[in-house]
């Protein structure tokens, strides 16, 4: 019991650290140092989630979001389930809470999976001839890709080199990371960018030209449609002559009846036809329009960064004269 002053007793056993971003260093260790700011990343990474989705109100990083949390509540639930300790820290003491597997490599390890997928499947194109402009996009994008890598090696170290983590859990956490990022990504980014095929009546032959990749000539990972006036799609829709003049009929005998085979209700329902993607659907909900809730890798190959500069150009100039 420590006195405080002015009749007022402070019991040091009832105050505890915030452990999310508590971190323990040699203070005279410069690496350490460094490494116990690189192993708050996770949290810096949460803040930039919060504001790019509250600023650009963009679908893909409000789904990475969804999906990070996911997986740190997997990997609660598995720390519990294994309940291994952390390894022996400074001063031979071990820390507090379970050590396989590590959380923050389990985070990095879904956020690089994600972000590497998305950036490497949606990057600006190369233009013939080049320009300085599409050579920095590109360039940009490069060190993007490169930065999440290092950041999420960087941070797995950390968890290493500080004592808070043995080999065996940080490398347990950042493949069950790869695995969950990679198979959400898979889930929820690319089929959700294809054409759902429905039963009646959730679905019908009208929506046949609705159906195609969100109706637009390549969006997401590279597939796209083929327009009606084009040669592969008039070729298609011509009949092969040739194999139509070999094929025979059996011919019936003269007192059999030919059967008359009926539809059934339930084998109506169950022939699927084509439908929006579900990402379509999303993004037409009121509640996505209300809360202006976008997508616009789906529109633009560089998720819009041209065309919105190209837009703040323009009115700059105009109020400028």
């Amino acid at each position: 019991m420590v006195d405080g002053g002015k009749g007022s007793a402070i019991d040091p056993s009832r105050y505890a650290s915030f452990g999310l971003t508590h971190v323990r260093y040699d203070a005279e260790d410069p690496i350490a140092q460094l490494l116990a700011l690189i192993t708050l990343a996770p949290i810096f990474l949460l803040c930039a989630y919060t504001s790019i989705i509250l600023y650009r109100r963009e679908l893909t990083f409000l789904n990475a979001l969804v999906g990070q949390l996911g997986c740190e509540a997997i990997n609660w639930g598995l720390k519990r389930l294994i309940r291994q300790p952390r390894p022996l820290g400074l001063a031979g003491v071990s820390e507090e809470g379970y050590g396989m597997p590590s959380s923050h490599s389990q985070f990095m390890g879904f956020f690089a999976a994600f972000f590497v997928c998305h950036f490497v499947l949606h990057h600006p194109p190369l233009r013939r001839p080049r320009t300085l402009i599409n050579t920095m996009r590109r360039v940009e994008h490069l060190g993007s890709v490169v930065l999440i890598v290092g950041l999420s090696v960087a941070v797995c170290y950390s968890r290493h080199y500080l004592l808070y983590h043995s080999t065996a859990q940080i490398l347990v956490g950042l493949s069950i990371g790869l695995v969950i990022g990679l198979t959400y990504y898979y889930l929820t980014e690319h089929l959700t960018r294809l054409p759902l095929r429905l039963p009646a009546p959730l679905a019908s032959p009208a929506n046949s030209r609705l159906a195609s990749p969100m109706n637009s000539p390549k969006v997401g990972l590279g597939m796209g449609r083929t327009t009606d006036d084009s040669p592969t799609s008039s070729a298609r829709a011509q009949p092969s002559h040739s194999t139509t003049a070999t094929k025979r009929i059996p011919p019936s005998s003269p007192g059999t009846p030919t059967p008359q085979r009926r539809r059934g209700s339930l084998e109506g329902m169950l022939t699927l036809h084509p439908s929006v993607p579900i990402r379509q659907l999303l993004l037409d909900h009121p509640v996505a329009i209300a809360l202006r809730i976008r997508d616009s890798w789906t529109v633009w190959e560089d998720g819009g960064i041209e065309t919105d500069y190209a837009n703040w150009r323009r009115e700059w100039e105009r109020r400028r004269n």
